[in-house]
């Protein structure tokens, strides 16, 4: 395998940057020339291609570092503007749930034997 990559280079080289190609009946590639099932290969398109896909996958990353920082800049700034901060927010919320949780287990344990209506209106 590595004499075949080394005279397609050979030929892409002398070439101008096109590889011949040919299909041989076990499925290998080998370079040849004036075969039926020839394919012709522009290496320097492959090449520019890669470069690009490549310059494509840099500045979509810095897309993703703009936008994540500009994400996190405006939560922070949401954040600084709150009344409440988050943390005694969330601590207010427990605490409520852990009473509204007691509740329902004394409603569930009592059988519903002191039902409550609520006000309607």
């Amino acid at each position: 395998m590595a004499a075949t990559s080394r005279t397609a280079r050979l030929a892409s080289a002398e070439s101008g940057g096109w590889a011949t190609l040919a299909a041989k009946g076990d499925g290998a590639m080998t370079n040849s020339q004036g075969s039926a099932s020839e394919r012709q290969i522009n290496t320097r398109s492959l090449v520019v291609g890669g470069v690009l896909i490549g310059l494509g996958g840099v500045v979509g990353m810095a897309g993703v570092v703009l936008a994540g920082s500009t994400l996190v800049a405006a939560v922070r700034r949401r954040v600084q503007q709150m009344e409440v901060p988050p943390r005694e927010l969330a601590k207010a919320k427990w605490v409520q749930a852990k009473s509204a949780a007691a509740a329902g287990v004394g409603a569930w344990q009592n059988n519903g034997t002191t039902r409550q209506h609520a006000p309607t209106g």
